[in-house]
């Protein structure tokens, strides 16, 4: 049986059996949860928020799911198979937050827009509390809705914990609510803010080596924040300068996100070898009717999970990763398109300008070598590449 909305964030203790200290990998894993994963994360939900806290009665089901988890993306840390930790984003784009249950919008101190991501439901495991896997999970989270352009996050905590929340760049509102045997403090921060909390954290060093970082976004956030709407593609250089120079150690390798870049699949970039293979135009298209349906034709998850699986050859879980992948990324598909068209453009203009003179590793490396940029920009810097290569 559904539950209604819940109140987001807790930190709090499911009744689950701790595992053995002896048995447990080596490691956490930090991801995007797996269709798999929901099934217990909607148990220990049911667990912390009816028979912990009692803010909601225990229903014959032993799970707990609202409205929100139809467009929700779960963060979720494991051991081995079991989830032991997780952290709910909830997208702008579907006119519903959880905070709106218990505070208008016309009391915010900022706009509700297309840049306003909420953080809910942040709950670990017992064994793990204590530790540092709350705020861990809170880094990915805020790391997930800055990878997605987000520029401010919105959650309601504990009132107990309202520490953790500051470490990661939140400061209260001056709104307290109450729910259960539970008081919530309302809480926000700008996506300046939570990147700038990030860097200063020296508990995110001493964490690093524990965690197997499977998020898909860097695990630090770029220096230099921007709406998405003022940076409409990126390409490989993130990737690039991540790396940097230095190939004499892979300790970096889990914070490089890889380049993707769509023109790489084309002829004119033979000899250069990817990682993972690109997608096939048909599934380009299919990104881009997805990503459109979302956040224009304001399609529901199931819309969108239901068109690809009719038109792709893709499984049930690959495609509910790509959709929850879209709908906290407004436009990344387009962008990637719209990026691809460009720097195809690019290179054929300069073959075309340079003749036998055309270096395909130097055109990458002027491509490449500043990281995101707007493509007016990209295209300027191409263009004195070009001037100075003809002298």
């Amino acid at each position: 049986m559904d539950a209604p909305a819940l109140p987001p964030v807790n930190v709090a203790l499911s009744r689950r059996p701790v595992e053995s200290a002896r048995r447990r990998p080596r490691r956490l894993v930090i991801a995007l949860a797996a269709d798999a994963d929901r099934a217990a994360i909607y148990r220990m939900r049911h667990d912390v928020y009816a028979r912990e806290l009692g803010q909601h009665p225990e229903n014959s089901a032993g799970e707990l799911r609202d409205a929100l988890d139809a467009f929700n993306v779960y963060v979720v840390a494991r051991r081995g198979r079991r989830v032991v930790g997780f952290v709910s984003v909830t997208p702008p784009g579907h006119g519903r937050y959880s905070i709106d249950k218990y505070v208008s919008r016309d009391e915010l101190p900022f706009p509700c827009d297309a840049g306003l991501y909420e953080i809910r439901l942040l709950t670990v495991a017992p064994g793990y509390r204590g530790g540092a896997l709350a705020y861990v999970l809170m880094y990915a989270a805020f790391q997930y809705v800055l990878a997605a352009g987000g520029t401010r996050v919105v959650a309601i905590g504990r009132r107990e914990v309202v520490g953790l929340y500051r470490k990661v760049g939140l400061r209260p509102l001056g709104r307290q609510v109450a729910c259960g045997r539970v008081t919530f403090e309302l809480m926000a921060g700008t996506a300046q803010e939570v990147a700038r909390a990030g860097r200063r954290e020296p508990l995110l060093r001493r964490m690093r080596p524990r965690l197997l970082w499977r998020l898909g976004v860097p695990f630090r956030a770029a220096r230099r924040l921007a709406p998405r709407a003022a940076v409409p593609c990126f390409h490989g250089g993130s990737s690039v300068r991540a790396v940097g120079d230095d190939f004499s150690a892979l300790d970096r390798r889990d914070d490089v996100v890889n380049a993707d870049v769509l023109d790489a699949m084309d002829a004119g970039a033979a000899g250069y070898l990817l990682k993972d293979a690109p997608p096939d135009e048909l599934f380009r298209a299919v990104r881009l009717v997805v990503d459109t349906g979302i956040h224009e034709k304001r399609w529901t998850r199931e819309q969108a999970i239901a068109y690809m699986r009719e038109k792709t050859a893709m499984g049930e879980t690959e495609v509910k990763s790509e959709i929850e992948r879209y709908i906290v990324a407004p436009g990344q598909a387009c962008a990637y398109k719209v990026g691809m068209l460009k720097i195809q453009e690019l290179r054929a203009h300069a073959q075309q300008q340079l003749g036998g003179k055309f270096d395909q590793r130097e055109f990458h490396d002027v491509v490449l070598k500043n990281g995101a940029l707007p493509l007016e920009i990209l295209e300027e810097q191409v263009n004195a590449y070009l001037k100075e290569k003809k002298g």
